[in-house]
């Protein structure tokens, strides 16, 4: 039988589509989130560019076409070209068609309006479509200032400024705030048409740019701006309990455009979510003041204890589309990895003990004693080790981590762990136990523990049937 391609249905929401791979009898699925109605397009580019084909690190020019570059409300940049015809594309096409894995192009070329454009890695999807995986670099040839303006669109970012601003002659609204980052005043903006958009994402579940982050810089540093807007933007997902990622940067040298950075990060649709901290106080600034105390800190433990991925996977467990038990699952892989992560950093000496391995000298002791046996203790202890399991329990873990960060918990926090066994184990909570009141317990835990290793002091939104802000025990 030959290879087929087949659109089948996933689920009953509009914003997923799912494409089913057959080949060689065996089915592969990819799920593309979409949507049904695909909403305004961020960006659109058109001109006519060289594509390479990129195997084992060289690049073989295919083929020479117009084409159309977009960015969907709820992906990364798509490229679409007219027909191709060349015999190095007819000797590849099979592959795309019926390949198992992507066929990867780079492509040079030059804009309608004269800019240049680069991007060094897209796979196809099909003879005339193509997913991109790199940054798409776009610039004016022969311009290079010493400081530019950049701005930074910001994804499902909904929140309330702390200080007035209008564009023209439109009525002032609270739609600003400005953070400072190693010496840079960096203003958070709201898009002009901000309340037309956020209307837009309650309502169709997409991702658009609702926000930009402005700010001066020299134009040499642009690549470390990136990284630092792309801390900034963990950030504000755990403030705003949305995933939050930087989609482009455009730099200008006064009030003409010069280059664009379109960036391929991955967009969640908006969930329309509460947010984990008062976002929308504007005095005071609770937003601000999270923004400028946590950066130092998340840059200090992005890598220790990875913590983007913390954050990530404790906004992701709070999506509307996920059951509890799956929201549970993931909330358990944060608290696992946050577990880990902190012990693997520490000396040997001062991790926490491996209670298995008392439990199992017990054990054979009384075993010995029961059938009149007498062995040397040394030879105990030696078996013990040698049979028991070797890791120190969750339990001991969690709260060795807890007190590490010197995070308040109590009985309660730590009752978390026969249903996160039984979950782990049987893929359900224990039967005595409320699943709604379990799931809010832990996702109240994951934010404490963020809240305090940020140093966030203040009031934060407590998960429950109905959200309510505390103060953050210190």
């Amino acid at each position: 039988m030959g290879d087929t391609v087949t659109e089948v249905p996933v689920c009953s929401m509009p914003c997923f589509k799912c494409l089913e791979f057959k080949k060689n009898n065996i089915f592969l699925q990819v799920i593309e989130i979409s949507s049904a109605d695909p909403g305004e397009t961020e960006r659109k580019y058109e001109g006519t560019a060289e594509f390479f084909l990129v195997s084992e690190g060289k690049k073989k020019l295919a083929f020479t076409s117009r084409f159309t570059l977009i960015l969907p409300p709820n992906e990364g940049g798509i490229i679409t070209v007219e027909s191709v015809d060349t015999e190095i594309f007819k000797e590849i096409l099979p592959e795309i068609l019926h390949g198992q894995h992507f066929v990867i192009f780079s492509m040079q070329g030059r804009l309608d309006d004269g800019f240049c454009i680069s991007i060094e890695e897209m796979g196809a999807t099909n003879p005339n479509r193509y997913k991109i995986f790199s940054s798409t670099r776009i610039w004016r040839e022969g311009i290079a200032p010493e400081t530019v303006q950049v701005r930074y669109g910001l994804t499902n970012l909904a929140f309330t400024g702390c200080y007035y601003f209008a564009e023209g002659d439109a009525t002032p609204r609270l739609d600003a705030l400005t953070i400072n980052i190693d010496e840079v005043l960096v203003e958070l903006r709201k898009r002009s048409e901000y309340n037309t958009i956020v209307e837009g994402l309650l309502k169709e579940r997409v991702s658009q740019v609702t926000s930009e982050a402005i700010c001066t810089i020299p134009f040499e540093q642009k690549e470390e701006w990136c990284e630092r807007l792309d801390q900034l933007s963990w950030l504000m997902s755990l403030a705003s309990c949305e995933n939050v990622v930087v989609l482009y940067a455009d730099y200008y040298d006064g009030t003409t455009l010069i280059a664009s950075d379109l960036f391929p990060r991955p967009r969640t649709p908006f969930a329309g979510r509460s947010p984990t901290i008062p976002i929308h106080c504007p005095n005071p600034c609770c937003f601000r003041q999270f923004l400028e105390n946590a950066f130092p800190l998340m840059r200090k433990y992005q890598d220790k204890i990875k913590l983007r991925k913390l954050i990530h996977l404790t906004v992701t467990s709070q999506h509307p589309l996920l059951t509890l038990e799956e929201k549970f699952q993931i909330g358990i892989m944060v608290l696992e990895s946050f577990c880990s992560h902190t012990i693997e950093r520490m000396r040997r000496a001062e991790r926490p003990p491996i209670r298995s391995i008392y439990r199992a000298r017990a054990e054979i002791k009384a075993v010995l004693e029961e059938s009149g046996i007498e062995l040397d203790d040394s030879i105990v202890e030696k078996i013990s080790r040698r049979t028991a399991f070797n890791h120190p329990d969750f339990k001991d873990k969690l709260e060795f981590a807890l007190r590490e960060f010197s995070i308040i918990y109590s009985k309660d926090d730590l009752s978390l762990v026969p249903d996160r066994n039984e979950i782990v184990h049987y893929g359900r909570f224990k039967k005595a136990s409320d699943p709604v009141e379990r799931y809010f317990d832990l996702s109240n835990l994951l934010i404490r523990i963020l809240l305090t290793i940020l140093d966030y002091r203040g009031e934060y939104i407590k998960p429950g049937p109905i959200y309510k802000p505390i103060e953050l025990p210190r």
